[in-house]
């Protein structure tokens, strides 16, 4: 069980590191939904760090929400819906692999706000993290679309611009 476990992560790493695709994934519902699980628990957790309970699952499940109608659309405009299953599985083991790199991070930019320190440091390190994660998206939908690196980025870029579109609309800034 362990050593399936180390397996799985090593494949969502490699898919980190642009060494895999979506396509080394099983196509398998039931491996999805444990995938979906871990990657709502873990995303869960890190909005947790900063945000009440209630925005923090409120921002879990719109991001989710965001990745699944996204992928399900951008699939079927280009004529290739039976790849959903792998390229859904891709992107959310990648996003777990990407948050616990995000962890110390935004752990990090709290202590800095709480305790009034620069914040400078971990402000790069988000911003690196968040265009890393957007290559990652990139390169696992320029895999699933059969298409090029660069279309591949223009549509990764939808996923964070509707998201922060739906946030600032449902927790408007006073």
């Amino acid at each position: 069980m362990l050593a399936s476990i180390k397996t799985l992560f090593t494949t969502f790493l490699e898919i980190c590191l642009f060494q895999r695709g979506p396509q080394d994934l099983p196509a398998s519902g039931i491996f999805l939904g444990i995938v979906f699980v871990i990657s709502t628990f873990i995303a869960l957790l890190l909005n947790l760090i900063n945000l009440p309970f209630q925005q923090a699952t409120v921002a879990v499940f719109i991001n989710l929400a965001v990745v699944i109608i996204i992928t399900q659309l951008i699939l079927r405009l280009y004529n290739k819906p039976m790849r959903f299953v792998q390229t859904l599985t891709a992107q959310l083991g990648a996003g777990i692999v990407i948050s616990v790199f995000a962890v110390p991070v935004v752990v990090m930019l709290v202590y800095a706000e709480k305790h009034d320190v620069s914040m400078i440091t971990g402000i790069i390190f988000w911003l690196g993290l968040f265009v890393w994660e957007t290559a990652v998206t990139a390169h696992i939908l320029r895999h699933a679309l059969s298409t090029n690196f660069f279309q591949g980025f223009l549509v990764a870029i939808l996923y964070p611009l509707v998201y922060f579109q739906l946030i600032d609309f449902i927790f408007p800034k006073s």
